[in-house]
């Protein structure tokens, strides 16, 4: 187990369960504990959306491997983030529109009836996601 700075341990478990679902959570926790990834090293990862990475030249296959899966989860993390984004901005267009009509919506955001209509049509829930992404350092 590792720790943050303010000397709490980070479980990698932990962290990818803001994200993640609690099927998957463990076998992706072993898979990067078994390629040397910390609980920590994943939370920096994912608090700077895998900055760490951009200048990082593994220098053979194990470092590579171990590369390509922190990157897979900043990848599962914004993508979880987008689509919680989209959900919450659907519900709230659904509301919206049960007060005026789809044009006046539309005109207010700057876009065709056809984009709202398409973005009402996403079948997620915000309560289908985690009430927080929060993966600040505790």
């Amino acid at each position: 187990m590792h720790q943050t700075s303010d000397g709490t341990a980070v479980r990698i478990a932990d962290v990818l369960l803001k994200y993640r679902s609690a099927e998957e959570a463990p076998q992706i926790a072993d898979r990067l504990t078994a390629a040397g990834v910390s609980g920590e090293e994943l939370l920096q990862a994912l608090q700077t959306l895998g900055d760490s990475l951009v200048d990082a030249q593994p220098a053979g296959r194990p470092e590579a491997v171990r590369n390509a899966l922190i990157a897979g989860e900043v990848q599962a993390y914004t993508s979880a983030a987008y689509r919680r984004a989209a959900a919450l901005r659907a519900s709230a267009l659904t509301v919206a529109l049960h007060q005026t009509t789809l044009a006046s919506v539309a005109a207010e955001l700057g876009v065709s009836r056809q984009a709202v209509f398409k973005i009402v049509k996403n079948k997620e829930t915000p309560a289908a996601f985690p009430p927080r992404l929060d993966i600040k350092d505790r």
